[in-house]
């Protein structure tokens, strides 16, 4: 069969909260990434796990046994993979870390490199990507860590959250924008602009977000665009006219091509990880960086 961990994931987490939004909300995914795998999980077995009904989500009597099934499975799993680790030698420990794109990583890239020079029989692989794909990414296994911001993830059940760098709030507009030229040009200003922002399409992101511009600016955007990646929502920026809440740590080319508000408020880059994670060199990359970058785990 094709099943993949990623779906078997999903369906457990759909099993648990009965609702395709919550399933989104605490996976850190669109409910249409949720919708996609439980349907092709449903056709790679042949069976219906769900029944759809308007009151709401009930598992079928085959949900329920694949349910058990799947849940002693990664019961199984853990703990084999946890023996595993007990007699892997270090010679063959790798981790897998994520950096979301757009951001100047510099101070986190370069103590990823001293620690890969003070561990040289680990081996630490780097991979640039977009905050849908790095959550979807860490989830499902491919990421042992990544850095990125996040929000609200305190209450997480699936991740833990190490603060790691500061950044500023700024606000871009493109120099073409209608408000381009105002005097004393502020943050008020904004209140009837579309904003355009780097994040899922999901409720609960969306209004994290919302809360997030509040915070900073004083009032709740009317609209907002979701875009997959920065590099999108600079295009959007640019040409149409929205406004995107950025950071003074975003690599943005060409900058004299924007206005930019400075904001008083500041967000931070956090490490995050799955809490089911079994890799051993986490531990020990977050013991080198705790020092020096990490601040005590949210």
């Amino acid at each position: 069969m094709d099943m993949t961990q990623l779906q078997i994931e999903y369906f457990i987490a759909m099993a648990q909260h009965l609702s395709f939004s919550r399933t989104a909300a605490v996976m850190y995914v669109s409910q249409a990434a949720i919708s996609k795998q439980i349907a092709a999980l449903e056709q790679e077995l042949g069976l219906t796990l769900f029944n759809r009904r308007y009151r709401g989500l009930s598992l079928t009597v085959a949900g329920e046994i694949m349910l058990e099934l799947f849940s002693r499975h990664r019961r199984e799993l853990d703990e084999a993979v946890q023996e595993a680790h007990k007699h892997q030698t270090s010679e063959n420990l790798h981790i897998e870390v994520g950096l979301l794109e757009g951001l100047d990583f510099e101070e986190i890239y370069l103590e990823l490199l001293k620690f890969q020079q003070f561990n040289p029989q680990h081996r630490i692989n780097i991979t640039v990507n977009s905050v849908a794909a790095l959550m979807e990414g860490l989830m499902a296994g491919e990421y042992d860590v990544v850095f990125s911001f996040h929000q609200e993830l305190h209450d997480s059940d699936y991740l833990d959250s190490y603060p790691a760098l500061s950044a500023r709030f700024q606000m871009f507009l493109s120099a073409d924008h209608a408000l381009n030229g105002r005097e004393d040009l502020s943050l008020t200003d904004l209140a009837d602009q579309t904003f355009c922002a780097p994040i899922t399409d999901n409720e609960r992101v969306k209004k994290e977000y919302r809360n997030r511009v509040y915070s900073v600016c004083g009032f709740m955007p009317k609209r907002l665009i979701c875009k997959p990646n920065l590099d999108s929502v600079i295009s959007e920026v640019q040409y149409n006219n929205c406004v995107a809440m950025l950071y003074n740590k975003t690599r943005v080319v060409n900058r004299e091509r924007f206005t930019v508000i400075e904001t008083e408020s500041y967000n931070h880059i956090s490490l995050l990880r799955a809490k089911r994670n079994n890799n051993p060199l986490v531990g020990k990359l977050i013991r080198y960086l705790s020092p020096k970058l990490l601040a005590p785990p949210v």
